[in-house]
């Protein structure tokens, strides 16, 4: 009975997740689309340079502690005050660093409007310290209704507020109005939806002990985002604002679907896995079937997407956005192997263990920087910064399975078992769909019909074949619809 009740809240905490991600996702998207075919690669790209810049003050005012709040199991309202206070604080101090910075830094790129721009974009420090402690409340109460319905009304407005500005002729500054606009309007909305509120109590030693596991996570946490960024730092800088802009465009898709699918997963089960680290058995058992469970659905949707690319930015986005075709299919790859990574952080994360997290960050990414190197050395086009991405992540997922094997007793072996089966539907998945190309030539015609058999011949193959992922799915659904009593 007790075991029923916790895997319904699990799964209702899951499917209000995935509500939020996804609609969050779907309203995003289609503002993205009105504002592509509005704006130019290059406001995309002049806002993007800057991206490297406000995604590394954000970590440090966001992450780290907020992460600390959830994890720990008796974290009182003292806990929450002191880290509000610091974060704050650390908002101020990384704000004027930016502000002051920010003529040096658009000289780098040779723009000096960006001066101005970034000294806006920094703004989303304020509401972000706020609204990260906020969500981690909810977090910890896996009170995932509440998120879906305020992430979904700031999408809105925020998008709203982006489409007004790019209409009445303000190019980039819609994109940074948006952004900045989501922060905002988020941070007001949960502080109207949940009781909670920052007091001026501040203790020393509680935060402290939140530091001596949030640091790590921070520091892993901001190696982790300035690599990535990395990235697009190089493309800005040595080729152009608009290749920026193709390649970030064409990251878009892929990152909505992974976003939604692994994000979700992993958000709810960092929770979970909190509430139950005291039982490894059960960590590796609830380990297991997140792999297994995320790879089922992440390889379809990174390989169908990949196969759909071509008329799918055809008629979304339109002709002037071709070129971000070859990065959409590049980076559905690296999206693949997120879910065989994360899946394992998180449950370390919950055990306490954010030094080995630290340390296993640290070195995926110091590889990554020496490939990333060696690729803008030995290379000269653009596309050799994403196949190095690519080999990153394939370098982080060996790294990996050494801590599997001492912290969780999870054997390359048993990885294999849970992800390969997945793996080889979705391969046959994509060799239908991609066929589909050489035989239909309207990109409208042939996206929906490539969609539908990619589905089609997915679900018959895992029902053919009786995947167990397919089969424990189809019996979960069926204790949602009708719960035991």
């Amino acid at each position: 009975m007790r075991e029923n009740t916790s895997v319904f809240t699990v799964i209702k905490s899951l499917a209000w997740k995935f509500f939020e991600q996804g609609g969050v996702q779907v309203v995003q998207f289609i503002i993205g689309i009105i504002l592509a075919r509005i704006l130019t690669p290059y406001d995309y790209g002049a806002v993007a340079m800057l991206t490297i810049f406000t995604s590394l003050a954000s970590v440090f005012v966001q992450s780290g502690l907020s992460s600390a709040l959830i994890q720990k199991k008796d974290a009182n309202e003292t806990d929450f005050s002191s880290v509000t206070i610091y974060c704050f604080a650390l908002a101020v101090l990384i704000y004027g660093l930016l502000f002051f910075a920010a003529p040096a830094i658009a000289s780098f790129y040779n723009m000096p409007q960006l001066t101005a721009i970034l000294r806006v974009m920094a703004l989303i420090l304020f509401p972000g310290a706020l609204s990260s402690i906020q969500l981690a409340i909810l977090t910890r109460n896996l009170a995932f209704e509440v998120q879906f319905y305020a992430s979904m009304i700031t999408a809105l407005l925020s998008g709203g507020l982006g489409v007004y500005l790019a209409l009445h002729g303000f190019g980039a500054w819609a994109l940074v109005f948006q952004q900045l606009g989501y922060q905002v309007f988020l941070c007001i909305l949960l502080w109207f939806l949940i009781p909670w509120r920052p007091t001026f109590s501040f203790s020393y030693v509680r935060t402290k002990s939140l530091l001596s596991f949030g640091s790590k996570l921070l520091g892993a946490t901001l190696i982790d985002t300035l690599y990535h960024n990395l990235e697009s730092l190089i493309l800005g800088k040595k080729y152009s604002a608009e290749t920026l802009a193709f390649c970030n465009k064409g990251k878009m898709f892929p990152l909505i679907l992974i976003n939604n699918i692994d994000g979700a997963i992993q958000q709810v089960m960092f929770s979970v896995y909190s509430k139950k680290q005291d039982d490894l058995v059960l960590i590796k058992q609830m380990l297991r079937r997140t792999m297994a469970t995320s790879t089922f659905f992440v390889f379809p949707a990174m390989l169908g997407l990949a196969c759909v690319a071509k008329p799918l930015v055809l008629i979304v986005l339109g002709e002037k956005w071709a070129p971000a075709i070859p990065y959409l299919q590049l980076y559905c790859l690296i999206s693949m192997c997120f879910p065989l990574q994360t899946a394992n952080l998180q449950a370390i994360n919950a055990l306490g263990r954010s030094d080995v997290y630290f340390k296993l960050m640290l070195l995926k990414r110091l590889g990554g920087v020496v490939i990333l190197a060696l690729a803008v050395i030995l290379f000269s086009t653009p596309f050799s910064i994403i196949w190095a991405c690519f080999a990153t992540e394939i370098l982080a997922i060996l790294i990996n399975l050494r801590p599997n094997i001492y912290l969780l007793n999870y054997r390359p072996l048993e990885m294999l078992r849970d992800m390969g089966p997945n793996l080889l539907l979705a391969l046959w998945m994509a060799v239908i769909s991609y066929s589909l190309l050489f035989l239909l030539d309207t990109p409208w015609l042939c996206l929906p019909v490539q969609c539908v058999a990619g589905g089609i011949s997915y679900l018959f193959f895992a029902w053919l074949f009786g995947n167990p992922n397919w089969v424990y799915l189809v019996d979960k659904l069926k204790l949602v619809i009708r719960p035991t009593r």
